[in-house]
Formats: C-alpha cells, sequence, structure tokens
C-alpha cells in the first residue's frame, strides 16, 4: 500500500480522498445528524449543462490524482464559507469506476465553485424582486484553466470575496460553529414583558445574559426580583446597539436576541456570507450602499467611505426590497405623487379637510401634496429610477432619526441630513449653487449630477462594532428564516415582529 493510500481513504475507482477530505466528511456527516444542515444544500444537477461544456472534445479523464487532492482539500475549506462538504464529498466517495470518478469530480468542483463564486442559491428564485447586480463567471473556464496548470486549490480559494467584511464574517462563523452548546447561558424562560418596577423571577438571568452580551456593567442580584430603572437603562443600551426598540422593556425580540444560542448565530452567519457571495466582487467604485438591516447608509467614492448617515427603511409589510437602481439627477423642493395604495388606505378615508391641511390636492384622480415645509419627501429627493418607485428622500420628521428602531417607511429610504448630503453631490458635479438657489427659492428644480450614481439596498443582520466583535440585528423582515431554508439550513428562528408606532406619513 503506497504512503499516500495508507493516509486516506480509497473510493471505489481507486481514488484516495485524502486525509482531510475524509475528515471534513466525517464532521459534516455528524453536523447533519445534529440537525444543522440538510443533503438538500448543494444542487448537483445545476452543473449539468456545464458538465458537457467542460467534457465537449474531450477524449481523456480530465482529473489526476494531485488536482482531486486538492478539491478535496478546497472542500475541507467549505465550513470557512457557511457551506457543508458532505453532499459533494459524498459524491465523489460513490464513484464505482475510473470514468464515473472523473465525471463525478467535475460535477462537484462546477457545483462546488458556482457555491463560492454566486452563492448556493439563486436570490431572484427566494425573492421576486431582487435586482442587484450579480457577477456572471465562466467556471468552465476557470476549472479549465485550474486542472491545466493544476492550480485548483487557488482557483477554488480565489472565488469567493476577499474583502476584509467577508473574512471577518468568516472567521466569526468558525468561532460560532466550534463552540460547545454547553457553554451557552441557559435560556431565559418566555413569559410576558418585563417593565421598570415589575417584580418577576427572571431578572437575574436577563441581566446575566446582558453580561454575557458584552455588557459589563450589568450586576446580578439574585436576591432582588424587581426590574429596575437602572436595569432599564442598561438594557437600553443593549438595545440601540443592536437595532432594537430603546425602551429598556424585556420584550419579545429583546428576548429573542439574548436567547440566541452559538448555533442560532453561526446560521445567522452563515446566511450573511451566503448574501455577501450574491453581490459583485468588483462592485462600482463609487456607489450608494444602504444597509436596510441596520438602516445605515454608506456614500463610497473609489473605494472609500466618504459619507455615512442613519436611515429609515420600510416597515414590515412594506419592506424595502433589495435592489440596485442610479440616479443622475436631484429634486429640489420635490412635490409627492401619493401612490393609489396609500391614498385608497391612508388619506383618502380622513375627507377633504385632512387633505386641504397637509396641501395635497386631486389632479386627473391622483393626489399630489405640493412642496413645501410639511412636504413628505423633505426638501431634496434622490431621484432613483426602478420599476419599484422606490428612491432615497428628505422627510420633515427629523425626530424618527433618533429612535433606535427605524423601520417605518412604506419602502423608500429617508435619510437624515438629506440636504446636506444633496448638496455634496451637487457640489461635486459643479452644481452647488443651482442646488442652494433653488433650494432658497421654495420652487420644485432638477440638479443634475456629473455621473449617475448606483444605489444598492442591501439586507446585511450580522454587523461588527467599534471594538471588532460582531453584533446582530432583528431580522425584521424574515428573510434570514427564508434564506437559511433556501439553503437548506436549519433556519433561525424568527423574531417577533414589533409592533410599529405611529409613523409620519410618507412613501
Amino acid at each position: 500500500m503506497s504512503s499516500s493510500t495508507r493516509r486516506g481513504v480509497i473510493l471505489g475507482s481507486g481514488f484516495v480522498l485524502t486525509g482531510i477530505g475524509a475528515r471534513a466528511l466525517a464532521q459534516s456527516r455528524r453536523r447533519l445528524a445534529a440537525g444543522d444542515v440538510s443533503a438538500s444544500q448543494v444542487d448537483l444537477g445545476s452543473a449539468s449543462d456545464a458538465v458537457k461544456r467542460l467534457y465537449a472534445g474531450q477524449n481523456a479523464p480530465l482529473w489526476t490524482d494531485r488536482n482531486a487532492a486538492a478539491l478535496a482539500e478546497g472542500l475541507e475549506r467549505a465550513s470557512a464559507h457557511g457551506l457543508d462538504p458532505q453532499p459533494y464529498l459524498a459524491l465523489i466517495e460513490g464513484s464505482t469506476s475510473v470514468g464515473d470518478r472523473d465525471l463525478n469530480l467535475s460535477r462537484t468542483a462546477l457545483a462546488y465553485s458556482k457555491a463560492l463564486a454566486i452563492g448556493l442559491v439563486d436570490p431572484s428564485k427566494i425573492f421576486s424582486n431582487y435586482t442587484i447586480a450579480r457577477d456572471a463567471p465562466d467556471l468552465v473556464v476557470g476549472l479549465r484553466s485550474a486542472l491545466a496548470d493544476q492550480r485548483v486549490t487557488a482557483w477554488l480559494a480565489g472565488l469567493t470575496p476577499q474583502d476584509s467584511l467577508y473574512a471577518a464574517l468568516s472567521a466569526a462563523y468558525l468561532e460560532m460553529a466550534g463552540r460547545s452548546s454547553a457553554s451557552d447561558l441557559p435560556p431565559v424562560p418566555p413569559g410576558p414583558s418585563i417593565r421598570v418596577g415589575d417584580r418577576d423571577g427572571r431578572r437575574a438571568a436577563v441581566l446575566a445574559a446582558l453580561a454575557g452580551a458584552s455588557a459589563p456593567n450589568a450586576v446580578v442580584q439574585p436576591q432582588s426580583n424587581i426590574w429596575t430603572q437602572a436595569d432599564a437603562d442598561l438594557l437600553k443600551t443593549y438595545q440601540r446597539s443592536r437595532g432594537l426598540a430603546e425602551d429598556g422593556v424585556v420584550g419579545p425580540n429583546t428576548l429573542a436576541l439574548l436567547n440566541a444560542s452559538s448555533r442560532d448565530k453561526a446560521r445567522r452567519l452563515a446566511v450573511n456570507l451566503e448574501r455577501l457571495r450574491w453581490l459583485q466582487r468588483e462592485p462600482p467604485p463609487t456607489r450608494i450602499d444602504v444597509n436596510t438591516a441596520a438602516s445605515m447608509l454608506s456614500y463610497i467614492v473609489n473605494g472609500e467611505v466618504a459619507w455615512t448617515s442613519i436611515v429609515v427603511p420600510g416597515r414590515p409589510g412594506h419592506e424595502t426590497p433589495q435592489l440596485q437602481a442610479s440616479f443622475e439627477r436631484l429634486v429640489v423642493n420635490p412635490p409627492w405623487y401619493v401612490p393609489a395604495s396609500i391614498a385608497r388606505r391612508e388619506i383618502t378615508p380622513k375627507g377633504p379637510g385632512y387633505l386641504a391641511r397637509n396641501h395635497m390636492r386631486r389632479v386627473s384622480g391622483r393626489i399630489i401634496q405640493s412642496p413645501g415645509p410639511w412636504a413628505a419627501l423633505g426638501q431634496v429627493k434622490f431621484d432613483m429610477q426602478n420599476r419599484y418607485a422606490i428612491y432615497l428622500h428628505d422627510t420633515p420628521s427629523k425626530s424618527v432619526f433618533s429612535r433606535s428602531q427605524r423601520h417605518l417607511s412604506h419602502g423608500c429610504i429617508r435619510v437624515q441630513h438629506a440636504v446636506e448630503f444633496g448638496r455634496r453631490l451637487a457640489t461635486s458635479s459643479g452644481n452647488g449653487d443651482r442646488f442652494d438657489s433653488i433650494l432658497k427659492s421654495g420652487r420644485t428644480g432638477v440638479v443634475p449630477l456629473r455621473a449617475p450614481i448606483p444605489v444598492r439596498l442591501i439586507y446585511l443582520t450580522a454587523l461588527f462594532g467599534d471594538d471588532g466583535a460582531v453584533t446582530f440585528r432583528p431580522d425584521i423582515y424574515g428573510w434570514d428564516v427564508r434564506t437559511a431554508s433556501a439553503m437548506g439550513l436549519t433556519a433561525p428562528a424568527r423574531e417577533g415582529v414589533e409592533a410599529v408606532t405611529a409613523a409620519p406619513l410618507g412613501p
């Protein structure tokens, strides 16, 4: 028996699965048995057309033992991407002949490389309005070249996002997935919401969970079951850092985040790694990225963050879609053409007096709000062009930006300091004076930009704080659950959707 055979596992056709690959197979089987993943995590059949292209004009096997071992080593690293290598490795293990082995290696390599390069699942199959630009690499050409040059390992490693966020999420995933469930605190039992002055036997458990969630000032006092103002203030700090409603009340959403186990967090991280794989590896260097889960906007110029702002995205039931669109002009002092659905449900029933008080009028059957300090779009609209009528805009209701839970709109994005941001964009296009002149006039006007600015509306629920520690935002839209299910993961528990308090009227 050769030394390589002794180090590995002999498969049906004489192919040796290295010790690395065998170890990954055993580990993934244990994870599968524990219910962490599903064998449906990979669709090997989707690679069939690519396999035909790969073997077109090919009369000899494509795979050497060296390349096969490199593929097995690449699959060993699947867990760093929140992926399960088991379905891929199982296919290789089941080979019964040289030809079968070669074909299965190719099918496996193409399916796995597709998961790394563009994601395990197609987001447009999960979300009907997903329009964020994606890559379309030719994996057949890439694999053929990698096999010829015997650089399969390097090829696979280069397919995933290479940015620091992906690397940090990957490291956090491995750390969370590697934790023993015994290291988790016992969950706080369910029960009614806890408010200041309430006597509740769960107080000590809540404070212990806060201390475990990096709230070092949490003091556990089992001798007292009364939820104090100091407890509430401590909880508010935690809630604000997680994007929860900052009320100091131990409610269902707060409890869900506090009770999240290491396994729950690992699944959330796997979902967010998948979302990053959906995105272009080289996005437009100058763009606006809005993380709707975290209610944050970043303006990126030549690859560097030049401006950030908090925003107000859509509330549950009026979710801001994951889309990409551009705008090449600013509308200053914009009127609001009220969508028919909002007019029918929220304006018309209030009668003509409401319309008059809010400077609204009917024109050809449509309700239009005149520009002015009362206008729902504020003083500037970033005129994104898309079929969903989603855009960024100002708002006269500045108080909404002080809330920690800001999912309040009908789907559009309200931007804090929108006038200042609009002026910045206008000035960079040589039209700052025009912007200010129109703004001062109170009349509606358009300010063109030198070049279109792409906007990506992204949903990421895992973030990193200033201390470098990973934190999570509530899955306000339930999209973590939907994506996890599509990936074949056991879906994380859906947080209860908090009731949205009254929000100012607007898109």
